[in-house]
């Protein structure tokens, strides 16, 4: 990892990048049902993962190596906001009002992405074919912040669309309701401090400090990353695991302390560097046989002349001022020198800064001190042409991105050659910046030929005994701090990762065993008893609050089971009192019945021959009566006949065998044929009937009362409406006709119809519902609901005021049986 040096930033962005990996593997997970909002939501992550890793070596490489990361960061970023405004138009859920606006972002997104990857390839092409170094334009900053801006506003939108209130959008944003609108508003929290970021990136635009862009970076990628990770695994289809969140919640609080922490020990360790620079000193670089140079110390000397001042600018190509001076360089001669406010001198082209980060060095330069200064903000440029040399002087001149240090150095060069180097006001000690571009810092002294060496490897040390090279001789101070600070922060970059490994792998491990595994036995406990197993007792593991909670159900298992066996025991007691009181009454009801009809019928015999006697005798009055005394009769003998035939059926057996139902009906209609005559109802059957399984006579009771009470309740006398009613038969839906299913049959009359309330008291033995218009017992339903039931079917009424009922029964059918 010798090219990987690395710094407080760099152990940050390390940190996002293991816990947005983390996330990224952690929703891969959950894929398998094939989520369109969760793939979109995996491949924003997997993106932002991305962006993070090259972060990471942005701040990590050195100056060539690191701008192949550079390069291709904003497209990554571009296409992982692509994912995440089309996530933000489907979550919580797509609303169909708002797909031209996904379709407007799709667009958006892909253009912004385009521009993005075919800028990152033409500054691909300049820097490896070319080796041409180029910034990326302004322009491009505002429009990544413009694209960042539409994901929180998607999510205002998509706020506003969740929350079904027929309130003012901002009402809904201040107080959504239901939990697809808050998690909505959640987002544009996490996804707006992404926005805020972007407007820190356009700062840097105007010198805001690298050190502060990276800090605010790391922190607030990192609690966009906490806030995500905490509001989304409530809407992970199927919901997230105790293990699950304790484990992102341990990990998050991990790399926050351990990304935090670098930052804090670095500073103070930063401040002891010692860069090996003298002030008052004078380097002498002397021609020698071999076409090189050899440098030497000499007496200080300064020249206080300073001669005249150059119009140069800190950026660009403003930066250099070209003089006219033969100077010969490493066997070489040329007539031009440029020297630049950056502390360097190009020699025969002009020096362009951004190329020092490229692999090789294509140009002869000099670097009195190559060191990004200001001459707007104080000092000057100066140079003094005499006929056998150029001063060129770097008076009191502030650096671009530390003001307050302040710099003098002058070059001197010769006709013949020889150029020396001396420094006479230097800010030392000197305080490097880790995470700021390299020539923030004094990057480099010495003198490069410009035959495509490289200058980030070399680390001479031009103070110290007699330097002679035919190459470049340079003293890469940028390197030497990078290493320096490496070596200090190396440790703490291997408790991020070793850590990190530990509680990916060991945390769910040891949570397992002290919660995870408690919490299992005891709802593996809950579910045994949810099953209807009471006797269950859960081993307590530990003595914690797990512990305590198992102990607390245990003891309310035992009480339960205690309850319930004491109750099953006088549910079983009672139970047998009933079964003995049942047949005493069942018996009664046999007592009771055999004396009232045994003197009832010839009452009814009698009453019969009075009234032929008092027809005879032309008595109107005495016939009436008579006849009342024999209706009655043979009323109070039918109540019998019902109640022991309803105390009867607890103990009777039914016969099971296919039904003639058309025999039965038949029957049924010659049983009531005086009440149909008397009703004058019309009577409509079904040509064909399902053969069904039961007990003929109980059937036939079934078919009486259902069709009696259509004929009672039929039709709408006060609308002069006579009863109509229509006797039929279907299979139930479920049925098969390959297997027993179940047939239902059915009597629909036109009466007035029955409402709820009245519905719910049906089938209840001693109910009668329309006392006004029939005197009646109420027995009948409730004998053909116990019938029904017997045989294996049930009882139903379908039924709307003013439509009239439907009363239906069921029956298992007979396999293959016709139902059409």
């Amino acid at each position: 990892m010798s090219f990987i040096h690395l710094t407080p930033a760099s152990i940050s962005y390390l940190t996002q990048f293991i816990l947005s990996l983390s996330i990224t593997l952690f929703l891969a997970r959950h894929l398998q049902n094939r989520n369109t909002q969760l793939v979109l939501l995996t491949c924003f992550f997997a993106g932002a993962t991305v962006f993070i890793g090259l972060m990471f070596l942005d701040v990590a490489l050195s100056p060539f190596p690191r701008l192949l990361a550079v390069y291709a960061q904003n497209t990554v970023l571009a296409l992982a906001l692509v994912f995440l405004l089309q996530f933000a138009y489907r979550f919580p859920r797509f609303y169909a009002h708002h797909k031209w606006e996904a379709h407007a972002s799709l667009v958006v997104s892909l253009a912004y992405l385009l521009w993005e990857a075919s800028y990152m390839v033409y500054r691909y092409v300049s820097l490896l074919q070319w080796e041409t170094v180029y910034y990326r334009p302004g322009v491009s900053a505002y429009a990544n912040a413009l694209v960042l801006l539409w994901a929180p506003i998607a999510f205002l939108r998509q706020t506003i669309a969740a929350d079904p209130r027929p309130l003012n959008g901002l009402i809904k944003l201040w107080n959504p309701q239901g939990k697809e609108a808050r998690g909505a508003r959640s987002f544009v929290l996490v996804f707006g401090i992404l926005f805020v970021l972007g407007i820190i990136d356009i700062l840097r635009i105007f010198y805001l400090p690298t050190m502060f862009y990276n800090a605010a970076l790391a922190i607030g990628i990192l609690i966009a990353l906490w806030l995500f990770a905490i509001n989304y695994i409530n809407f992970i289809p199927g919901g997230v695991s105790v293990l699950a969140r304790l484990s992102i919640l341990t990990l998050t609080l991990f790399l926050a302390l351990l990304g935090s922490v670098g930052w804090v020990i670095a500073s103070p360790y930063i401040a002891t560097y010692r860069p090996d620079l003298t002030d008052h000193q004078t380097l002498r670089f002397t021609p020698d046989a071999s076409g090189g140079y050899t440098v030497t110390t000499v007496d200080p000397a300064f020249e206080t002349g300073l001669g005249d001042r150059l119009q140069v600018q800190p950026l660009n190509e403003a930066r250099n001022h070209k003089i006219d001076f033969e100077f010969p360089f490493y066997g070489q001669s040329y007539t031009q020198i440029y020297v630049a406010s950056s502390g360097a001198i190009g020699i025969g082209e002009p020096f362009w800064q951004p190329n020092m980060q490229a692999r090789r060095a294509n140009l002869p330069t000099i670097f009195p001190l190559l060191i990004e200064l200001d001459p707007n903000a104080g000092g000057g440029l100066y140079a003094r042409q005499e006929p056998d040399r150029l001063i060129l002087t770097w008076d009191h001149l502030p650096a671009l991105y530390q003001p307050e240090a302040i710099f003098t150095f002058q070059a001197i060069l010769y006709q013949d050659g020889v150029f020396d180097i001396t420094y006479n006001g230097l800010p030392l000690p000197l305080r490097f910046d880790p995470d700021e571009t390299p020539s923030a810092n004094p990057w480099l002294r010495g003198a490069a030929p410009g035959r495509r060496e490289s200058l980030h490897t070399h680390l001479d040390d031009l103070s110290g005994p007699l330097q002679e090279a035919q190459g470049a001789i340079v003293q890469n101070y940028q390197l030497d701090f990078r290493q320096y600070l490496h070596a200090f922060i190396l440790p703490l970059g291997w408790v991020v990762i070793g850590g990190s490994l530990l509680l990916m792998a060991g945390l769910p491990t040891l949570l397992h065993f002290s919660i995870v595994r408690p919490l299992d036995a005891l709802l593996a406990g809950v579910r045994q008893m949810e099953a209807g197993d009471l006797n269950v007792q859960v081993a307590i593991q530990n003595q914690d609050e797990i512990g305590f909670l198992t102990s607390a159900f245990n003891k309310m298992a035992s009480r339960l089971s205690k309850l319930v066996t004491g109750l099953e025991e006088q549910v079983a007691e009672r139970t047998v009192e009933l079964e003995a009181r049942n047949k005493e009454l069942d018996a009664f009801a046999h007592t009771v019945a055999h004396d009232i009809k045994s003197p009832l019928t010839p009452i009814v015999a009698y009453a019969e021959m009075l009234a032929e006697d008092c027809a005879a005798q032309g008595d109107i009055q005495g016939l009436e009566s008579l006849r009342k005394v024999a209706s009655s009769g043979r009323k109070i003998s039918h109540i019998v006949d019902e109640l022991m035939l309803l105390a009867g059926l607890r103990e009777m057996e039914a016969q099971f065998e296919p039904l003639d139902m058309a025999g039965i009906v038949a029957q049924v209609q010659e049983q009531l044929a005086q009440m149909i005559k008397d009703c004058q109802a019309e009577i409509v059957l079904h040509a064909i009937w399902p053969v069904a399984l039961g007990y003929g006579p109980w059937v036939e009771e079934v078919w009486v009362n259902y069709l009696s009470n259509a004929l009672k309740y039929g039709g709408r006398p006060e609308e002069e409406i006579l009863p109509r009613i229509e006797l039929g038969a279907d299979p139930l839906p479920q049925a098969k006709r390959t297997e027993r299913g179940y047939i239902r049959f059915w009597v629909r009359d036109n009466g007035p119809g029955l409402t709820p309330e009245e519905q719910a008291k049906l089938f209840t033995p001693f109910t009668r519902l329309s006392p006004m218009r029939i005197k009646g017992h109420g027995l009948g339903l409730s004998i053909v609901k116990r019938i029904v039931e017997k045989l294996g079917g049930q009882v139903g009424v379908e039924s709307e005021i003013g439509q009239g009922s439907l009363f239906f029964f069921t029956l298992p059918g007979v396999a293959e049986a016709n139902y059409d």
